[in-house]
């Protein structure tokens, strides 16, 4: 839930969210970060469920707890979500709102460096071109672009001086009508560095580019020429999947 001017999402109204912090003055929530800002960055980036890596960066910035509020997912989606947080850290700690508030220990888990703290606190915001780029879909740890074209551009603008943009790794899927060459150029101020991968469509491709010198805006072009998937089936995807960016 972004903050300000969300809408509902399922049974969640706009600022549903400050009922925690009203009903636990004693502790304190990431909900309220004013969006596109660098306190609301990196928690709009987030998948729908962290990672583990992404788990170690919270607790590394004293974060000990993971709030789910049930009445956000259709009913079907319920038993992966809870499953996934359950096998990863117990049993809810603590229940609240009739059982629809769950709240998971998060403190068993080993702290990440300083370095990876602030270079997840402090990442680049992502922006993708609307007229080539799907909106950002995720589920469960995952997080994915599908390209409406055969170019499509994703920008990564650095929040603050102390953490320009450097390096982007991520994933790259084929579309299920075949594997295809798919090439990406991070690129900034004249320099840039790509690579050219064949991607499968049931297994991601992964990919690492660095700049030569780090820059405070940088652009990924992906490339996936070629024709299109073509049918009803494939409605948007039919180009390419773009998956789990980072930036640091």
């Amino acid at each position: 839930m972004a903050y300000p001017e969300f809408g509902v999402a399922r049974g969640i109204n706009d600022y549903d969210h400050f009922w925690t912090s009203l009903t636990n003055p004693d502790k304190r929530w990431s909900y309220g970060a004013v969006k596109s800002t660098v306190p609301g960055i990196w928690s709009s980036q987030l998948p729908e469920l962290p990672t583990d890596q992404q788990v170690a960066n919270l607790r590394a910035g004293n974060f000990c707890a993971i709030h789910l509020d049930t009445r956000g997912f259709i009913s079907e989606e319920l038993p992966a979500i809870t499953g996934n947080l359950e096998n990863r850290f117990g049993a809810p700690a603590a229940t609240g709102f009739d059982g629809e508030w769950l709240l998971f220990n998060i403190t068993n888990t080993p702290p990440s460096t300083p370095e990876q703290s602030n270079a997840f606190f402090y990442q680049p915001m992502i922006n993708a071109d609307p007229e080539t780029t799907q909106p950002r879909e995720t589920e469960l740890d995952q997080a994915w672009w599908w390209m409406k074209a055969d170019r499509s551009v994703l920008t990564f603008t650095s929040t603050r001086p102390e953490t320009p943009v450097t390096t982007v790794r991520g994933q790259v899927q084929a579309p299920q009508c075949g594997p295809r060459p798919i090439t990406i150029i991070l690129a900034a101020n004249g320099q840039e560095a790509r690579t050219t991968l064949i991607a499968d469509p049931n297994q991601p491709a992964e990919f690492e580019l660095t700049l030569p010198s780090p820059a405070s805006v940088a652009t990924l072009e992906v490339q996936a020429p070629g024709p299109d998937c073509q049918g009803p089936d494939f409605e948007w995807k039919r180009f390419a999947q773009v998956l789990n960016l980072q930036a640091y």
